[in-house]
């Protein structure tokens, strides 16, 4: 005779605020975006040293880098309303992923 699978209680997890959700998807779009920014600048910047005589390329990877610079500071910013307004923490490893693509930009900046 075949043994019945009982099935387990589901997890109570805590009811996050509308505020809070909207910031934690706010967060996460942002560190994307300053992840694509940062790396459109990257290629933008490597095909201006290549070609030199395309001074649009190199006005192109500054905008970008500006554009990074803004939303890494956004980042970083939403990263600590998230980690205060939230009753259940992001998990770690996007919390560290949020923070080095946001700092990115910013050592790009002394760096170059």
């Amino acid at each position: 005779m075949a043994k019945k699978k009982r099935r387990q209680p589901p997890v109570e997890r805590p009811v996050e605020s509308r505020v809070v959700e909207a910031a934690t998807v706010s967060w996460m779009l942002s560190a994307m975006t300053t992840l694509l920014c940062a790396i459109a600048a990257g290629l933008a910047w490597v095909l201006s040293r290549w070609n030199p005589e395309a001074e649009y390329l190199l006005l192109f990877a500054q905008y970008l880098h500006f554009c990074s610079l803004v939303t890494a500071t956004v980042t970083l910013a939403l990263t600590v309303a998230v980690l205060k307004g939230r009753q259940e923490p992001p998990p770690r490893g996007i919390v560290v992923f949020a923070l080095i693509v946001a700092a990115l930009p910013m050592l790009a900046l002394f760096l170059i």
